[in-house]
């Protein structure tokens, strides 16, 4: 079985850093929870596609992409 380490989902997040670093293409990294969560979807629907057209020996799971966003408390400390 195949193994799949963590830095797989740092590297979509590295394609995403370089989009944004782009100056002439105009992208920028998202700015409220909103457009977070547009980008969480992406992920996971990205990675959806990989493992519906992968060789991987588990059987596929999937479904209805959900994602819920919040807004975070008043007394928040960024990260």
């Amino acid at each position: 079985m195949a193994m799949y380490p963590p830095c797989r989902v740092t590297r979509f997040g590295d394609f995403l850093r370089q989009v944004w670093a782009e100056p002439t293409w105009h992208f920028r990294e998202p700015r409220n929870i909103k457009e977070l969560g547009r980008f969480v979807d992406l992920e996971v629907r990205a990675i959806d596609a990989l493992f519906f057209s992968s060789d991987y020996p588990a059987p596929y799971i999937g479904g209805t992409v959900q994602v819920e966003t919040i807004a975070a408390p008043t007394n928040a400390v960024a990260l």
